[in-house]
């Protein structure tokens, strides 16, 4: 309990959570209390010089709740879950001022992440805020406040590493699940002005992305993925997401990421791999010409590191992907960078899986009907 004589807006946080003694069993949702959130939500839309002071509260509790979930405390985990949700309902209510929420919110997921990195109920949570705050921002602190950009970019790595998990005792459904959410999170920074507003973050954001994309579009046959592929070919001409970013914040909605549910079918591979495909085709159609050159940068950095480049018949349909997916006044753009990493690669005294894959990839696009 606050003092007597705390300020108001700790007053107005405090009264969001439950009891002490009744957080534990307001589960399964998790959700502050209603008509105190509304309050709250109401005071900080009203009075945005106070948006600091409420996000820094709310910073101080999840990281002692963070601290204290990862060694299993379960009240601190309802805590958590609790303060999350009422930084969820602040973005979405506060969206115009969202850049004075940021440091704090941001900072939380950060730390969240960190000490929870694999427990799903805390990641989805924490990915459905991320998804408001991305949606919202303007990106304007990405590259200009140096704590703001780490932590994104310690967010960003943490939902890319769920979105590529392995699972020692090959639980496929838990896999699934995790490299869906991550998924999830990473789409909505693929269509948030955060990935585009500064160029000189915009190749460490997108390598990050595509690293989880590329671990499981790899790795899967290619029957599948030509499959996969004409799923979401109809969201894929939509022109929504080209519309998306020109929209006014107030006209934006954020996705919502849901966790599996006990008793539920779990998530098949196919699923992720559709995941994967709707990011990565969206990546290329928000990309301008020298963005899509850094995608491709970012791409092949990517496939050395992960070996893929042995992966001769993956190649070639990414790259006839690739150039369907881009922007038709940009589609030139994908050939010529991989005949220039190729050339860069002349030095080899034989050929390689990289130099052989490269070859194949711009021979693909060179005989494709695009």
């Amino acid at each position: 309990m606050p003092h007597f004589f705390s300020p108001n807006h700790v007053h107005l946080v405090t009264a969001c959570y439950p009891p002490s003694s009744a957080l534990v069993s307001s589960g399964p949702q998790y959700s502050p209390n209603s008509q105190e959130l509304s309050k709250l939500t109401y005071y900080a839309s009203n009075r945005p010089g106070k948006i600091n002071k409420i996000g820094s509260e709310l910073e101080k509790r999840i990281k002692i709740e963070s601290r204290k979930a990862e060694v299993g405390n379960t009240r601190s985990k309802a805590s958590l879950l609790i303060g999350l949700a009422i930084f969820q309902a602040l973005t979405n209510e506060c969206r115009r001022d969202v850049s004075l929420l940021s440091p704090s919110l941001i900072a939380s997921l950060s730390t969240t992440l960190a000490a929870l990195p694999s427990d799903l109920e805390v990641t989805a949570r924490t990915a459905n805020v991320f998804a408001a705050w991305a949606t919202y921002t303007d990106g304007s602190l990405i590259g200009v406040d140096s704590e703001v950009t780490e932590n994104y970019l310690s967010i960003l790595r943490a939902f890319a590493a769920l979105g590529s998990a392995e699972t020692k005792d090959k639980d496929h459904e838990f896999r699934n699940r995790s490299r869906i959410i991550g998924l999830s999170a990473l789409a909505s920074a693929v269509n948030s002005e955060a990935l585009y507003h500064a160029s000189s973050h915009f190749k460490i954001q997108v390598s990050i992305i595509l690293r989880p994309l590329l671990v499981t579009l790899m790795y899967a046959d290619v029957t599948v993925l030509e499959q996969q592929s004409t799923t979401v070919k109809d969201k894929i001409k939509s022109t929504y997401l080209a519309e998306f970013r020109t929209r006014p914040a107030m006209e934006r909605r954020a996705a919502s990421i849901h966790v599996h549910v006990d008793g539920e079918t779990g998530p098949a591979i196919t699923d992720v791999i559709s995941g994967c495909l709707r990011t990565l085709s969206s990546l290329l159609q928000h990309a301008n010409g020298w963005q899509l050159g850094q995608i491709i940068r970012a791409l092949a950095d990517n496939l050395d590191e992960l070996k893929g480049w042995e992966r001769l018949d993956q190649c070639r349909w990414l790259a006839g992907k690739i150039c369907e997916w881009t922007q038709y006044q940009y589609r030139y753009a994908v050939p010529t960078r991989l005949v220039e990493h190729l050339l860069e690669s002349q030095d080899a005294t034989s050929t390689t899986a990289l130099q052989s894959s490269l070859a194949a990839m711009a021979t693909t696009i060179f005989t494709s009907q695009l």
